[in-house]
């Protein structure tokens, strides 16, 4: 449907622009750890619909690139969230606030938690800023201003509270001590570890990719160049 996918650009901008609103604005009030991430994932596939309405090959690879990197995020998240248990009641978190004071108890687990909610706010250099830097570029080529305008406010929002999700991680003081701890199996660590050095590294191992985005968003620029 790429030849016809011009004629449905408003419905697409209307969805991407209207599911990153709803996933920035549900996710601020959110007390429960799959509720807060059932809204951040309403936001991230906005920013995958933002690929597609920009109907150029640029944002289709775009859209793409980033399916590949949330895929990648949600994976170590939900790794993360299943293997993560009590020490005494042994159930697995459920609120932020049991967030409080985990980087004392498993320095390992809170490492990747914290990567993994920094590259989904799209701080640089990680992959999740890498993915949202291509739809960008996408986004230019296909000359729409108010809607990089409007999604890039949002996205400043949308930092908000992952860094909030890192403050109850590393810097947020509890009076109960919850002892939650990361399970050892070798199997996991590996996991872990390979897919968050793929976030870390994912502008040097795919280094061929940035400089034809480059190319193809400013040759939009400077037409006449």
């Amino acid at each position: 449907m790429f030849n016809i996918l011009f004629f449905f650009q408003p419905i697409f901008i209307f969805i991407s622009l209207g599911s990153i609103f709803i996933g920035a604005l549900g996710a601020f009030k959110q007390t429960r750890i799959k509720r807060f991430i059932a809204y951040t994932s309403i936001n991230q596939v906005g920013f995958i619909f933002l690929g597609i309405a920009s109907c150029n090959l640029t944002g289709l690879i775009a859209s793409l690139i980033y399916t590949f990197l949330y895929s990648i995020m949600s994976i170590n998240f939900f790794t993360l969230l299943l293997n993560i248990n009590h020490v005494v009641t042994n159930r697995s978190m459920l609120y932020l606030s049991d967030l409080y004071c985990f980087c004392f108890y498993s320095v390992e687990g809170s490492n990747y938690l914290v990567l993994v909610i920094l590259s989904m706010g799209g701080l640089p250099p990680l992959g999740g800023f890498l993915g949202k830097l291509f739809l960008y570029f996408a986004l230019m080529e296909a000359r729409l201003d108010f809607t990089i305008f409007f999604s890039l406010i949002l996205s400043i929002l949308t930092i908000y509270y992952y860094l909030s999700f890192v403050r109850f991680i590393w810097f947020e003081k509890s009076r109960v001590l919850k002892l939650y701890y990361l399970k050892k199996k070798v199997f996991l660590n590996f996991l872990l570890r390979f897919f968050s050095v793929v976030l870390l590294l994912f502008g040097l191992i795919f280094s061929g990719i940035l400089p034809v985005f480059t190319y193809l968003s400013l040759s939009c620029l400077f037409p006449f160049i």
